[in-house]
């Protein structure tokens, strides 16, 4: 006899996995222990985000609820996000979620608060954003590309939704400073500034 009905086990599985998933998302830079204490390294495959992903895939097609699907939520999309780092790998991801949780294959209006990929989530691939890669060569690239990739996805909220938020704004001025894009970032304040401000 199972001691929870079907939708409490679906709900545990899904709260297991957004946790399983957060804890196995990379630290960020500025956290990184020092070079004796790098042991998370060695276990970089758990770290990956093909790992993360593969994890979101095992939860919904997985082997606790038989033919039932447990669909993610958003904080499940962001905790995936927390773990890439680079703004082309987060496009991505966030590509990936659209096509496979976004309404009508994506199409959203600006208005659209509904469904899983949620200005929450476009907010962690943008934070991703001003994250770079560990090996340097690909370091530098990543933040070189990375202001860019965060403004285009800026683009497409105003375009489709969801609409930015303040936390959508400190991102991308996040991710502009960490590329030396310092021009970029102010001229990205004062638009916000006259849209602010009649």
């Amino acid at each position: 006899d199972n001691v929870f009905g079907e939708s409490e086990a679906e709900e545990a599985i899904l709260y297991a996995y957004t946790a399983a998933i957060a804890a196995c998302s990379k630290p960020t830079s500025a956290s990184l222990p020092t070079r004796e204490e790098k042991s998370w390294e060695n276990d970089s495959n758990y770290r990956s985000i093909e790992f993360l992903l593969s994890l979101l895939h095992e939860m919904e097609h997985g082997y606790f609820c038989g033919k039932h699907l447990v669909r993610p939520n958003s904080y499940t999309l962001t905790a995936v996000l927390l773990g890439v780092d680079g703004g082309l790998d987060a496009l991505k991801v966030l590509d990936r979620f659209e096509k496979d949780y976004g309404n009508d294959g994506g199409a959203r209006t600006v208005d659209d608060n509904d469904g899983i990929v949620t200005v929450q989530v476009y907010n962690a691939a943008i934070s991703a954003c001003s994250r770079s890669k560990n090996n340097s060569a690909e370091k530098r690239v990543s933040r070189i590309d990375g202001w860019q990739v965060a403004l285009s996805i800026l683009q497409r909220m105003r375009r489709y939704g969801p609409s930015p938020n303040d936390q959508t704004y400190a991102n991308i001025l996040q991710a502009c400073a960490e590329s030396g894009q310092i021009n970029v970032a102010l001229s990205l304040l004062k638009e916000l500034q006259k849209s602010s401000f009649p």
